[in-house]
């Protein structure tokens, strides 16, 4: 009985001490992971020994609020500013936090999400904001602009996003952040009638005068 388990006690040796040179049958090698782990999400149970040292909270809305200005050309575009809000008292992203947008909600649905330039960083091309970014702009195209006989239809912008914060936890609560920015319905002119046609009748000559008879 010794000699049929003294092979499986060797190898637990060889396991747990790493001390088995390589190539040698029977071998397992662990390596270290080359991937961050992955971010949990805030209901996620997180043990005490998890090595995650940045821990993540999910922000169902993100603290942001402003405006949308016209773009002009093309005139159905608008550009949105997403401009950080917390804490209320004094907005500013807190130090070492990182807000990334994840996502963005319209409603209603009466504008879409364009790809012209608004002059900015793009909210929705994973910006983060941060202590020294906090501001991004969202580039959308109303399906209901305002014209001469349409008052158009306004809608809201909310991104949502991820806070990655130094230390044990954020320094905010989720379920407290909350935000909008206001999509005001951008004013086409509506068409101007064609010009007029030239009197001319299709097909008639104008008269040719000559200095005598012929």
């Amino acid at each position: 009985m010794v000699t049929r388990y003294a092979p499986v006690a060797a190898l637990l040796v060889t396991l747990l001490g790493g001390c088995a040179p390589p190539g040698e049958q029977g071998e397992v090698t662990v390596e270290e992971p080359t991937t961050a782990p992955t971010v949990p999400n805030a209901t996620d149970d997180v043990s005490p020994d998890s090595p995650i040292t940045k821990p993540a909270v999910n922000l169902a809305t993100m603290p942001v609020g402003g405006d949308s200005q016209d773009l002009g050309d093309p005139a159905d575009v608008v550009c949105a500013t997403a401009n950080w809000l917390w804490p209320p008292d004094q907005p500013a992203v807190p130090e070492g936090v990182t807000a990334r947008v994840t996502g963005y909600a319209i409603e209603p649905q009466v504008f879409e999400v364009t790809s012209e330039d608004c002059g900015g960083p793009l909210c929705l091309e994973n910006f983060a904001f941060t202590a020294n970014d906090t501001a991004c702009v969202v580039a959308l195209r109303s399906l209901r602009p305002a014209t001469d006989v349409d008052a158009g239809e306004d809608a809201s912008l909310r991104l949502s996003g991820e806070a990655t914060c130094p230390g044990g936890s954020c320094p905010f609560d989720p379920a407290d952040l909350d935000g909008e920015i206001t999509l005001t319905a951008p004013y086409v002119p509506t068409e101007a009638p064609s010009p007029t046609e030239s009197p001319t009748e299709t097909g008639t000559e104008s008269p040719t005068t000559t200095d005598g008879p012929s």
